[in-house]
């Protein structure tokens, strides 16, 4: 089979199809290939009820503005305040604060003091808290004597924990874990209906065991008072 030059048709320019831009077709083309943008349009969706019952306090802390006096105007108070530990620039601490309708919470902060970066986790915790509190005291101690807070593995080696009792609309939990390489830290976790988590964390230093057990006695406090 033979190829024939003369045969070979070369187009003209001008009948090329244009390929960077849409200039010199008709205006009702150039709508076809390149449409307007559309008008912005604002839409607003509420947030179900349930939602904000269960998320409204990690939104905003009840207490925001009036810890150094203790008392909001919405009748939220202070209690008591547990300081974790402190290092360098970073500092920890939890406080014990009742709702008007004497519900009490544990707030967990942390905040970097030369950045000014915080952050903070609120659980709801039950009448029974105290007891269960003292197991998972003791069970830290012993976890801690038998070494596994010192273990060089690359997995989580989880260590003692305590649920909170919560509310119908979401569950919380204090632990102690080994991180893959790194230190024991205290975690706070948080979890709705949906399965939505929250978890807040800080290393753990020496001294935080025994500033941990000193929840126990504002806590009983207040339920004894309110109980």
């Amino acid at each position: 089979m033979s190829f024939r030059e003369d045969q070979l048709r070369t187009p003209w320019p001008h009948a090329i199809p244009i390929t960077e831009d849409i200039d010199g077709y008709s205006e009702v083309v150039q709508q076809l290939l390149k449409p307007d943008s559309p008008d912005a349009v604002e839409i607003s969706v509420p947030f179900p009820d349930e939602y904000l019952r269960a998320h409204a306090l990690e939104v905003v802390p009840p207490l925001r503005g009036y810890y150094d006096s203790g008392t909001s105007p919405d009748g939220w108070q202070k209690i008591s305040s547990i300081s974790l530990h402190g290092k360098g620039t970073e500092r920890a601490w939890v406080n014990v604060i009742q709702a008007p309708s004497d519900h009490v919470f544990l707030e967990f902060w942390k905040k970097d003091i030369d950045k000014g970066n915080s952050s903070y986790l609120i659980c709801h915790i039950g009448e029974e808290l105290p007891d269960r509190f003292e197991q998972f005291m003791d069970s830290a101690q012993t976890w801690f004597k038998r070494g596994y807070s010192n273990e060089n593995s690359n997995l989580w080696v989880s260590g003692p924990s305590i649920s909170f009792r919560g509310t119908s609309l979401c569950e919380s939990w204090l632990s102690l874990a080994k991180t893959p390489r790194g230190p024991v830290r205290i975690i706070i976790g948080r979890k709705d209906l949906k399965g939505n988590t929250r978890t807040w964390s800080v290393p753990y230093r020496k001294g935080d065991l025994s500033r941990l057990a000193a929840l126990r006695y504002p806590v009983k406090q207040v339920f004894s008072e309110t109980g």
